[in-house]
């Protein structure tokens, strides 16, 4: 480390608790502060992409979307890309993101909806978002339940 830097340290950089950070530069008399407008976003997993459903002939909805890994912009198709996760863990739920109706895990990017849930949770969307160690990615949208 250069001469004259400090570092925070790992328990307070995108730590919730610290909401704002402060620098002074060479000449400055007073530190400049800069406010922290999303603490630990960088840590969260990012949202699922390319979603998809099928009903099959017995009703049940198949649900699919491709997962994402941070770190991991260049896919290659013929790799299993590295999740940058301690696990692979996803949410599906059915209803206002907010507050479910309906919330189940599975650790595949896919899950299938049997017929009788789609009939109890009619007219509501279906969703889904990964689950990473630190937080919940932004959900997906996949479809509205008929």
């Amino acid at each position: 480390m250069q001469s004259g830097l400090t570092s925070v340290g790992d328990d307070t950089s995108g730590s919730a608790s610290v909401d704002r950070l402060a620098a002074i530069g060479r000449g400055d008399d007073e530190p400049a502060f800069a406010e922290i407008a999303n603490p630990g976003l960088t840590r969260r997993p990012l949202m699922p992409v390319h979603g998809s459903s099928t009903l099959a002939d017995n009703g049940d909805l198949h649900l699919g979307w491709t997962r994402r890994a941070r770190g991991a912009w260049l896919w290659d198709r013929d790799l299993e890309v590295r999740l940058n996760e301690e696990f692979e863990r996803y949410e599906v739920g059915v209803g206002p993101e907010d507050s479910p109706s309906a919330r189940f895990e599975t650790s595949q990017p896919a899950f299938v909806l049997p017929a009788p849930t789609i009939a109890q949770y009619a007219n509501q969307p279906v969703w889904v978002r990964q689950l990473g160690l630190s937080d919940r990615s932004a959900a997906l949208f996949l479809t509205n339940l008929a």
